[in-house]
């Protein structure tokens, strides 16, 4: 069975980096309705799967460790249960936009993980995906980007 996360009211200030840290083996939660202030709203790596992580509103000022990632999504499972980052909001105070790292191999065209129907804001309307790639490296993909090479992010929109 699940396990349900929501209506939470999470401040991650002084240096707090992550509203929601699911790794090490993390799965099985569904986490929705919640609100984040001053952090990624959503991190997830070492081997952790099956999160779904939907309807949240996550307000990130670009904190002292320079971090506008709305989420970051390390080495997940490529095939059978992943993650979902659907149906959230993500409003980035920072010139620099948001970025948001998803690390190989979930990020390859094909993965499981399913992300779309988010809405992204910056100051400037520029948001970024840095996708880690079989070379060891990082892409960089705009919303178009996504959706055309990776099939990631569909129905998801970029404002100011």
């Amino acid at each position: 069975a699940m396990s349900n996360v929501h209506h939470n009211f999470i401040i991650a200030n002084y240096g707090a980096s992550q509203a929601f840290d699911t790794d090490d083996g993390s799965a099985w939660f569904n986490i929705y309705n919640n609100f984040g202030w001053d952090a990624q709203g959503y991190k997830n790596d070492y081997g952790g799967y099956n999160v779904n992580f939907h309807n949240n509103l996550n307000v990130v000022w670009g904190n002292r460790a320079g971090n506008q990632a709305c989420w970051n999504i390390e080495a997940t499972l490529y095939e059978g249960p992943s993650n979902q980052v659907y149906d959230n909001k993500c409003v980035v105070y920072s010139s620099v936009g948001t970025l948001t790292t998803v690390r190989a191999p979930t990020s390859y065209k094909g993965s499981a993980l399913v992300m779309q129907n988010n809405s992204y804001y910056s100051v400037f309307g520029n948001v970024t995906w840095r996708m880690g790639n079989s070379s060891g490296g990082f892409n960089l993909y705009g919303l178009s980007g996504m959706q055309k090479n990776l099939k990631m992010e569909m129905e998801s929109s970029v404002g100011t």
